[in-house]
């Protein structure tokens, strides 16, 4: 957020919308006009799992729900707030939670909307890196892939 207050300053004026993007997301159709968009939510898909967290590659955000979106650093979830969280994972008996949990809780705490957004894009992936939509298996790590799961 930082970098994108300086921004700000430098060119006066506030941006109406900030984008979270992947470098590795292929967009498979046309984003569309911001002016049809709900100037009031986040954009953000959920997660190809089903189970109702944001999906954390890609999120259109209106500049009023920025902090709570990008600045999610100084707001960190207590191990209080991941068990009470409505999120749909409970990594370590609710001691951890995973980013697009703290995500939905970040947003709810400011009380910022989420509008579901169309899954249009994918992420782009040497043929030979293992790649899953379940939540909590197939995660692996290899030089050449990184870090490949969801």
């Amino acid at each position: 957020m930082r970098l994108v207050e300086a921004a700000e300053v430098a060119r006066r004026r506030r941006f109406d919308w900030l984008v979270r993007l992947r470098p590795d997301l292929e967009f498979h159709a046309p984003i569309g006009r911001l002016a049809d968009l709900d100037a009031r939510a986040v954009h953000a898909s959920f997660r190809e799992s089903g189970l109702g967290d944001v999906n954390d590659h890609f999120a259109i955000v209106p500049r009023e729900h920025a902090t709570a979106y990008f600045d999610i650093g100084s707001g960190c979830p207590s191990a209080l707030d991941v068990q009470t969280s409505r999120c749909m994972g409970d990594l370590a008996q609710g001691q951890h939670t995973y980013p697009e949990c703290a995500i939905k809780m970040r947003l709810e705490q400011f009380g910022a909307p989420i509008a579901n957004f169309p899954r249009i894009f994918s992420l782009v992936r040497d043929d030979s890196c293992v790649r899953t939509v379940e939540m909590w298996r197939g995660l692996s790590h290899s030089d050449k892939c990184g870090n490949t799961g969801n």
